[in-house]
């Protein structure tokens, strides 16, 4: 496992994040989409609307840290809805995003109202959320060219 820290993003750190879920996108993920599905991702980035989301607090964000360096983010929406969920490629299998998963499912099951968290994951994603506990819901969608498969993990509470 590799030496990081988890922080909570703040502002300063907010546009940083949004660019490293862009680069890894790009890198990974891009290539099995359509220009269409690439520019509506980078559109959700950075629209006026993830902004007020995140500075309202309904858009709440993890980065790890590899020192000062930032080497992935993650965050949840509406409470409970997995949105974001990118590490550095030299940073894949190291329990990077298993540890911002830890963090995220912690500080959801704080509110015992929520009895489960969402996620729409793209195909590359899939293998990881099921690893984690997530289980599918239905088959591949398509929306705005975005490839993803709607996906809830049970949160089970002692």
């Amino acid at each position: 496992m590799s030496d990081f820290t988890i922080k909570r993003i703040t502002h300063e750190n907010f546009i940083p994040s949004l660019k490293l879920a862009e680069d890894v996108f790009m890198e990974f993920e891009a290539k099995d989409y359509p220009p269409e599905g690439t520019e509506s991702f980078k559109a959700f980035l950075y629209c006026e609307e993830t902004e007020k989301r995140f500075l309202c607090g309904n858009l709440i964000m993890w980065g790890a840290f590899d020192k000062d360096k930032q080497i992935a983010t993650f965050a949840i929406r509406d409470e409970s809805h997995l949105s974001l969920a990118f590490v550095d490629k030299n940073y894949h299998r190291k329990g990077v995003a298993t540890a911002l998963w830890n963090e995220a499912l912690s500080y959801i099951s704080q509110n015992e109202k929520i009895k489960e968290v969402t996620v729409n994951s793209s195909p590359y994603g899939l293998p990881f959320y099921k690893k984690i506990g997530f289980r599918e819901l239905s088959e591949e969608q398509t929306s705005d060219g975005i490839r993803y498969i709607p996906m809830k993990y049970i949160i089970e509470r002692q």
